[in-house]
């Protein structure tokens, strides 16, 4: 009893000795860093972006206005009144001279002295209260022009000839206007069975040479007057493009003027949208694309029509050169006239396009675009020395790479108007290649040296190319519309049944057929022009943004919200 006893206060002390041992709870300090709890899922705002500052706008002070009325009196007399009344000190040079007679009512200080400069030869300049008078002698001042430095010549030429035999020729040639033109022919008995068609058209386009013989004629006037050489008062740097002038005043207000018009005409810039489309006509259509559907339609814009002999009566472009211009679809449309346009040309057959090019041209400018394949051909040439005493004679074989390019050009020249009238001198070539003619040359060449047996064969390609030349007018966002050129495919081949074709005697009569297809396409070339006033992707070339991706430039590392990129 007693040992248990003395166990159970020796189990008690033990316990409360382990009580006593236990850490006790730290208080937490203030200011201590707690982990922070998940902030609730919300929208990632947007990147603040830079606004830029614009002040308020403030008052003018409105000029003050005088009323002057004289009749014959001095210069001088007439600006020191001026100046008084306007409490402005005023510097007149010594060699002011001259009589003013004058009625303003209501008008600015400038306003009067232009109208005074006008009638005596001088110049002012208002600056810090002082009006400082001067004789208008010629001084130099430099105009920022700004344009390419670059002169472009650009010659284009169209040849039709048919001739198969030499025995004389005849030849009427004329020229006109801008492209010249030339044809021969001949009948028989003593003449030729030939003839020939040639179209040259010449671009020149020397922007800095033109604009100083310009500058040059406004000074002729003044220049003869006073003896000097003209020549000598106009300096051009075209590679910083800047032009200085030494003349009058007056004459810098007339330089100025032009070349403000100048630059405006020159810096028109058009956007030009062609789409070429082959039509495989059906048999309903054999004749060719019948555009007076498109006016059923309806919606499609059209507003013309055409006849057999390829005449246009409604709607048609001034001065068409050749029937193959049809005529125009209306500028209501919108951007998705053309593509309209060509869904209905599948009502006439199958319809594929070969190209969509655009262009981007300034006003007079020619822009060629050339998507091709350069092929391949070789001109060999064979040369046969006869050898000497003790020598062998030798055969020399010399060849030429030449390449002949398939696929499309198109050079186009606009000329914009002040009224956004585009006028367009286009030509669109599209070549293919159809075959291989051999050059009998070589097999000619190789048995005159003695390899009858060999077989060397020289194939050069055959290229089909159908382009056409036309000059048309158009207004902003009109489509032009040039067709008519129409080609016959024939094409040949043999439909047979395997094993029984072979059949002797009756196999290739029963059950071998030649077949003889024909297969008519006509040639549609869409043109529409879009003035661009401004070229930026947000006006004018919005259609076009989705082509460039973002324009935003991404964040920097380490950028807060509200900071300066």
């Amino acid at each position: 009893m007693i040992r248990r006893v003395l166990t159970s206060l020796l189990l008690l002390v033990v316990a409360t000795s382990c009580s006593e041992l236990r850490p006790q709870a730290v208080p937490q300090p203030t200011g201590h860093l707690e982990e922070p709890a998940a902030a609730p899922a919300q929208n990632i705002p947007d990147i603040v972006q830079q606004v830029p500052f614009v002040p308020p706008p403030q008052a003018v002070p409105e000029s003050e206005r005088y009323t002057v009325v004289v009749n014959d009196v001095p210069v001088r007399e007439l600006l020191f009144a001026l100046a008084r009344d306007a409490e402005l000190n005023i510097d007149i040079a010594g060699d002011v001279d001259g009589r003013v007679t004058l009625n303003a009512i209501d008008q600015t200080l400038p306003q009067i002295l232009e109208r005074v400069a006008r009638q005596v030869d001088l110049r002012y300049e208002i600056a810090n209260g002082t009006v400082v008078i001067s004789p208008d002698e010629p001084y130099y001042r430099t105009y920022d022009v700004g344009y390419v430095n670059l002169s472009r010549d650009t010659d284009t030429t169209v040849n039709v000839a048919t001739r198969v035999a030499t025995t004389g020729e005849s030849s009427i040639e004329g020229s006109g206007g801008s492209g010249s033109g030339s044809s021969s022919g001949g009948g028989s008995g003593g003449g030729n069975n030939s003839s020939s068609t040639r179209l040259t058209s010449r671009s020149s386009n020397r922007f800095w040479e033109t604009l100083e013989n310009n500058i040059l004629a406004l000074l002729g006037e003044t220049g003869r007057r006073s003896g000097g050489d003209i020549s000598d008062r106009v300096i051009i740097n075209a590679a910083a493009g800047m032009i200085s002038v030494r003349a009058t005043a007056q004459e810098h207000e007339r330089i100025a003027d032009f070349i403000d018009k100048v630059l405006v005409s020159a810096r028109r810039q058009v956007m030009i949208e062609a789409t070429i489309v082959e039509v495989t006509l059906n048999d309903q259509y054999q004749a060719g694309v019948d555009w007076t559907l498109f006016l059923e339609q309806g919606g499609t814009g059209f507003n013309f029509d055409q006849n057999l002999l390829g005449a246009v009566s409604d709607g048609v472009i001034d001065n068409a050169i050749s029937s193959a211009t049809l005529g125009y679809i209306d500028p209501s449309v919108g951007d998705n006239a053309v593509s309209a346009s060509v869904r209905l040309l599948r009502e006439f057959g199958d319809a594929k396009v070969l190209s969509s090019p655009r262009l981007m041209v300034l006003n007079n400018q020619t822009a060629i675009l050339k998507v091709v394949e350069e092929l391949v051909y070789f001109t060999v040439d064979v040369t046969n020395r006869d050898g000497g005493f003790n020598t062998q004679g030798r055969t020399i074989v010399e060849s030429e790479v030449n390449s002949v390019p398939v696929g499309l050009v198109m050079a186009v020249t606009p000329q914009v108007s002040a009224s956004d009238e585009v006028t367009l001198t286009v030509r669109p070539t599209i070549s293919q290649k159809v075959g291989d003619a051999v050059d009998p040359g070589v097999q000619l060449a190789a048995q005159f040296n003695g390899a009858n047996g060999a077989n060397i064969t020289n194939t050069v390609p055959i290229i089909r190319v159908r382009e056409m030349e036309s000059v048309l007018k158009l207004v902003d966002g009109q489509i032009g519309v040039l067709g008519g050129l129409m080609q016959d495919d024939i094409r040949t081949g043999n439909r047979q049944i395997p094993g029984l074709s072979k059949l002797p005697l009756l196999g290739d009569m029963l059950f071998n057929t030649e077949e003889l297809t024909n297969t008519k396409t006509e040639l549609v070339i869409f043109l529409r022009p879009v003035v661009v006033h401004d070229p930026n992707v947000e006006t004018d070339l919005a259609g076009y943004r989705e082509y460039l991706g973002s324009r935003n430039r991404p964040p920097r590392l380490g950028a807060q919200a509200g900071d300066t990129p």
